[in-house]
C-alpha cells in the first residue's frame, strides 16, 4: 500500500514537473508572437497572427511549391529613442517565421494579407475540387 502511494507522489510529482518546465522555456524565451491559429473550410484556408506594433514592411508573405511561409520581423520602439533613458522594457522587437505546406490545390494568385488592429489575417483561398471525368463507353 504504501509502495503504491508512493508511486503515485512520484508519477504526480513527473506531470507537475512536465507543466512547470514548459512555463519556464515560455517564460525565458519572451512572448510568444508566433502563436497563431489556422482555419479552413470548403473555400479556403485562414491564417491569423499576433503581430503587435507591426508595420506593413516588418511583414513578409510568399507561397512557392505549395508552402506557405509568414514571417514578421519587428525591432523594438525605434520613435524618439535618443531622448529617453528606459526605466523598465518589457516590450522589445520580435521576430518569427512559420510555414505550412498547403500542397497545390490553392488559388496562389488570389492569396490575401491584411494587417489590422496588430493582426495579421491571411486568406488562402482552395481551388475547385476537380470531379472525376466519366468516359463515354462506345459499341464496338
Amino acid at each position: 500500500m504504501m509502495f503504491q502511494a508512493m508511486r503515485e507522489f512520484e508519477r504526480m510529482r513527473e506531470w507537475m514537473d512536465g507543466l512547470t518546465e514548459g512555463l519556464a522555456r515560455s517564460a525565458s524565451e519572451g512572448v510568444g508572437y508566433d502563436l497563431n491559429n489556422l482555419y479552413e473550410n470548403d473555400q479556403a484556408y485562414m491564417l491569423q497572427f499576433l503581430a503587435p506594433g507591426a508595420k506593413i514592411e516588418d511583414v513578409s508573405v510568399n507561397f512557392e511549391n505549395g508552402v506557405l511561409s509568414v514571417g514578421v520581423k519587428r525591432t523594438g520602439d525605434r520613435k524618439d529613442r535618443e531622448k529617453w533613458t528606459v526605466l523598465r522594457g518589457e516590450r522589445s522587437g520580435y521576430e518569427f517565421t512559420r510555414s505550412w505546406k498547403l500542397g497545390t490545390a490553392v488559388d496562389a494568385d488570389k492569396i490575401e494579407a491584411k494587417l489590422a488592429d496588430g493582426i495579421l489575417l491571411v486568406s488562402v483561398p482552395k481551388l475547385p475540387a476537380k470531379q472525376p471525368k466519366r468516359i463515354e463507353i462506345k459499341v464496338a
